[in-house]
């Protein structure tokens, strides 16, 4: 069995794995964009050539004039966009390596936890073993026992009389007249009829026989309640008997330094959750900025705008017919630029295709990241990373991980394996041993009255 805090590092560390994924496709896209723009400057160069060849003088400086204004333009938005990303790229990396730290941190401080509730557990099941074969503990736990029997002979015999009041008091209760003088106090003192009243109620009295029946009605209610109580001050009287073998196993647990343990655990547990807090920061941090990798996801729009300005210099009717009129010239010079167009558009083409194809992995990566964030969110929610919760099946749970990364599963599949597999996780020992011992996730609490023998309470 993994424990519950395990698990949820395997779905922590998953989850960073595909941002580290993102990241890089990320960088890729930017990469391949930049090549794009920069194929597309050449191609403004080739085309300014082309110019100088084919038209006159005062064109040529004219076009290749407008062409270097519109060129410049183009690479001061690529650069304005490049800050700008990589600046964002930064900050992510940063994100991302703080994540990935604080995950680290978190599973370690987790399992430091772990392992000292394993000691504390250790150390009572040892001291256990030894104070059963301690006089005095003994002489303790048989006062415990006895009146643990005792306890149950008195409930028993309260519920007996509970159970006869019902059936023994029913003729009374459906006898009219009875229940009316019952009500109305009659033959005590808080009886308060009238002269009249009391006239007739004598003879109702005489009638029913109301006088003998009184008493017995009177102790078939009083009975009950009387051994309720008493069955209750036996029941707290297990309380004190408990509480006095509680000491004894206490005293033991003491000399044999389960107090410093506690006390590990104690600063053990503040660090584990100053290192929960901080991975939840720096998943925030994350989150926060997931909205810059979402633009980064559609185009940046200073690229978009430096592709659109030279698409549409390059585009003109002037350009379109330097470029027909070289394939009709016998000048090689022309005919050799207009092949080199020709082979750098073909390279934009896949450049351009190859941030789509990116962009297109990128947005699949971030589905199996929600996916895997889903089922993380449902995983805290059921509360399955406390102390006392294990995962009998955590080689499906890692398959399924993977089938999810893979692409091929979702996160209801995720969450059926964990539903599948967790478990609650039994203490080695019975129950509150010591009164209940300082263990991972709580403390002991009291033992259930009934049971007898050695209890570690707590989570675990």
């Amino acid at each position: 069995m993994i424990s519950g805090r395990q698990t949820a590092s395997s779905i922590e560390r998953a989850i960073l794995g595909v941002r580290a994924e993102e990241e890089k496709l990320a960088v890729m896209a930017r990469t391949s964009a930049e090549e794009a723009v920069r194929l597309r400057t050449e191609q403004a160069e080739d085309f300014k050539a082309l110019a100088a060849i084919r038209l006159e003088a005062l064109l040529s400086k004219e076009v290749a004039g407008e062409i270097d204004r519109v060129e410049r333009q183009a690479l001061d938005l690529v650069e304005r966009g490049r800050q700008r990303l990589s600046s964002a790229a930064d900050r992510r990396a940063r994100a991302l390596e703080a994540a990935h730290a604080a995950e680290a941190e978190h599973a370690e401080k987790a399992a430091a936890v772990d392992a000292l509730g394993d000691r504390i557990e250790g150390l009572a099941a040892s001291v256990e073993a030894s104070i059963q074969q301690d006089a005095a503990w003994k002489a303790q736990q048989e006062r415990v026992v006895r009146a643990e029997v005792v306890a149950k002979a008195g409930a028993e015999k309260a519920a007996q009389a509970e159970s006869d009041r019902q059936s023994k008091g029913k003729p009374y209760e459906d006898d009219t007249l009875f229940m009316y003088l019952w009500r109305s106090g009659y033959g005590t003192n808080a009886y308060r009829g009238g002269a009249l009243a009391r006239f007739f109620d004598a003879k109702v009295a005489r009638l029913i026989g109301y006088d003998e029946a009184r008493p017995n009605y009177h102790m078939l209610n009083e009975i009950p309640l009387r051994l309720r109580e008493h069955a209750d001050r036996l029941v707290e009287n297990i309380e004190k008997e408990t509480a006095k073998r509680d000491a004894l196993e206490r005293k033991a647990l003491e000399a044999k330094g389960i107090v410093a343990l506690e006390n590990e655990l104690d600063d053990a547990e503040k660090a584990f959750d100053a290192a929960a807090a901080r991975l939840e920061k720096a998943k925030a941090d994350l989150t926060a900025l997931d909205a810059d990798g979402a633009s980064e996801a559609d185009q940046d729009p200073d690229y978009r705008k430096a592709i659109e300005i030279l698409s549409e210099r390059l585009g003109r009717q002037d350009l379109q017919t330097l470029y027909k009129e070289a394939l009709a010239t016998p000048t090689a010079a022309d005919e050799q630029i207009v092949q080199k167009l020709h082979a750098s558009g073909q390279k934009i083409a896949r450049a351009e295709a190859e941030v789509h194809n990116i962009r297109k992995t990128a947005v699949d990566l971030a589905r199996k990241r929600a996916e895997l964030e889903q089922s993380l969110s449902q995983f805290h929610q059921r509360g399955y990373g406390e102390p006392m919760g294990g995962f009998t099946n955590g080689d499906v749970i890692g398959g399924v991980i993977g089938g999810i990364l893979s692409g091929a599963l979702r996160s209801r599949n995720l969450d059926d394996a964990l539903n599948g597999g967790f478990r609650q996780r039994q203490p080695r020992l019975p129950g509150g041993f010591g009164g209940g011992l300082r263990l991972p996730g709580g403390g002991g609490g009291r033992p259930p009255v009934g049971g007898g023998g050695f209890r570690t309470g707590g989570r675990f």
